[in-house]
């Protein structure tokens, strides 16, 4: 499944964080809600996801995989340098493991589900869990799927 090669990166991603900078993040598969959530972390979103049908036998998906790491928001120095080493720490871990699929190295990435993979980018913004404010840096994952149908 695409998700859990996701993980497996984002747990790769977590053991990193704790070797290098000393951090515990808690890694959720889905976006928590409200105050199930401890922070820091990393949990993902997703977003609409365009198919086309290029024969009467294969379908292909575009799924982009909205990868976010949350920290508590309480004062910008602070959070901001810690945030930068985390999606440092992501980007070093994710874009080489994503890499050989858009370069035709023959590998399948994510554990074959899907046929090509790449970070399409990074932003932050600003997310409320009840009342905690949560400073996140997104990561999106866009993954291209291809099944064939059988009649």
């Amino acid at each position: 499944m695409l998700m859990d090669g996701i993980v497996e990166l984002e747990e790769l991603v977590v053991a990193k964080i704790l070797e290098e900078e000393g951090d515990t993040l808690h890694l959720y598969r889905w976006r928590p809600r409200g105050s199930m959530i401890e922070l820091p972390s990393i949990y993902n979103w997703f977003s609409s996801s365009p198919m086309d049908q290029p024969s009467l036998a294969e379908v292909r998906d575009t799924v982009t995989i909205r990868c976010r790491i949350a920290i508590a928001y309480t004062t910008p120095d602070d959070e901001m340098e810690k945030i930068e080493k985390y999606a440092d720490s992501f980007r070093e871990v994710v874009d080489p493991a994503l890499w050989n699929s858009v370069v035709g190295q023959g590998v399948e990435p994510l554990n074959g589900a899907a046929t090509k993979a790449w970070r399409s980018g990074m932003s932050p913004l600003v997310e409320q869990f009840n009342t905690i404010p949560a400073l996140v840096i997104e990561l999106p994952i866009v993954a291209q799927l291809r099944r064939v149908i059988r009649p």
